[in-house]
């Protein structure tokens, strides 16, 4: 007779890879999604566009900085002349 922790063990292990292939399906979807969003709007002059370059740019933008001395800088002028220095 099987121990009925061990077919609990096994059908957790099934139900993790399950969820594993699910997890890849709902990526792939999404990447597909939003590559398919790119081609549509990406190009073009428009509020897709311009929606993407400010998300970029919010993302790509020091909003701190350590200096070595342990001080943080946080206004933008600051940053840049530390930046400079450096």
């Amino acid at each position: 007779m099987e121990r009925p922790a061990l077919s609990v063990f096994q059908a957790e292990q099934r139900c993790m890879v399950q969820l594993l292939e699910l997890q890849r399906a709902e990526e792939s979807f999404l990447k597909q999604k939003s590559r398919q969003q790119w081609l549509n709007g990406g190009d073009s002059n428009s509020r897709f566009f311009h929606s993407v370059v400010k998300t970029r740019q919010a993302k790509n933008t020091i909003k701190q900085l350590v200096t070595d001395s342990g001080e943080v800088l946080e206004d933008i002028e600051e940053i840049g002349r530390e930046a400079v220095q450096f």
